[in-house]
């Protein structure tokens, strides 16, 4: 079945909303929200709210991350319809809605905003570009009509152009200075190189028909989320994701335990990960080779926890694609989620 992840035109006729071309974009969609500008008045800020769901709040994670390794101030993702009891005034309350209706995240606008904190916005339209304009909110436009989950690299970059303008870190330069690589991390990983070259597709063909459980380092947890959503979102499947070392003082009792349970592991390691925690993957990812669990171990590479995230991220992107490919489904649809928005939309 693996023969088909390396015909172009087998793997096109199940794209037909082309998704993959999207995967590929997302260094490209950096560089376009990077060359962006936004202007915000002057302010004291005691902290960060990122506030959204979904794909939109993905480059929240990468942010709240890179926010706790280079700032002083504290950062959080809220998925939610209610904001923190400690968000005020003096609060910076990123909202980020890729559709600009998602009703979550309009909650959660209009609770910032009663709670007087300073908002801005990245958004392609929607409800929540209304009121931006409406209520005099800067925000960052960005293009219209993909998935939130394809447009990422939107998002991030927009995100990174809104902190470096509020002067609360500088992701913006260290994103911009690794996008040549990101095209390269594409490359590597596209149609035209073959399965036996091409780990994105040999990792693909280990996952089919099992359940693929992703475990990321500190370092490189957004990656394995993104993996997670990505599988779930682009493959069909059922899949679920954690972080080391949280994950060796519970989920490895059950791993352990029941070694023959129909699931891959997949441990995501970073070459920055520093010398306590490496030494933890490795007694872990022993173990669980000795209990005869199916496991995968990748080791990524890059200059500083961003970029290894970043490829990380690119790689999973693709194993979901290909997944879906072998899995023989479409990527792009998501049927179960655009039916429950309809049952939501009298909240």
């Amino acid at each position: 079945m693996f023969a088909v992840l390396d015909d172009a035109e087998a793997l096109s006729t199940k794209d037909a909303l082309g998704m993959l071309d999207q995967i590929m974009a997302l260094p490209s969609q950096l560089e376009y929200s990077l060359s962006k500008s936004i202007s915000l008045e002057p302010g004291t800020f005691s902290n960060v709210c990122i506030c959204g769901l979904g794909g939109s709040a993905m480059s929240g994670d990468i942010l709240r991350e890179y926010m706790n390794e280079h700032s002083s101030f504290p950062t959080v993702v809220v998925r939610d319809t209610q904001l923190p009891k400690w968000v005020n005034e003096n609060t910076l309350a990123l909202i980020l809605s890729y559709s600009g209706n998602t009703i979550e995240t309009l909650y959660m606008y209009e609770e910032a905003k009663s709670r007087g904190a300073r908002i801005v916005g990245v958004t392609s339209g929607g409800k929540l570009k209304e009121l931006f304009v409406e209520n005099n909110n800067p925000f960052i436009e960005i293009p219209s009509g993909l998935q939130p989950r394809a447009a990422l690299g939107y998002m991030l970059g927009a995100c990174a152009v809104v902190m470096k303008s509020a002067n609360l870190c500088n992701i913006a330069d260290d994103l911009k200075s690794m996008i040549p690589c990101l095209y390269e991390e594409c490359k590597q990983y596209s149609i035209s190189v073959p399965i036996r070259d091409n780990l994105a597709k040999t990792i693909a063909d280990n996952l089919e028909n099992t359940l693929p459980a992703i475990y990321g380092t500190i370092s490189v947890g957004p990656a394995a989320k993104r993996w997670r959503t990505q599988i779930n979102e682009n493959s069909k499947m059922l899949s679920m994701c954690g972080i080391l070392p949280e994950f060796n003082h519970n989920q490895i009792v059950g791993w352990i335990s029941t070694p023959s349970a129909p699931a891959t592991a997949v441990f995501l390691r970073s070459v920055v990960d520093n010398i306590e925690i490496s030494k933890i993957v490795d007694a872990t990812t022993s173990l669980f080779k000795d209990s005869g669990v199916e496991t995968i171990i990748i080791n990524l590479e890059g200059e500083s926890r961003l970029e290894c995230t970043m490829r990380g991220i690119i790689l999973g992107d693709f194993v979901s694609y290909y997944l879906a490919a072998l899995r023989g489904v479409d990527p792009t649809p998501i049927d179960p989620i655009s039916k429950l928005k309809e049952r939501m939309t009298d909240i």
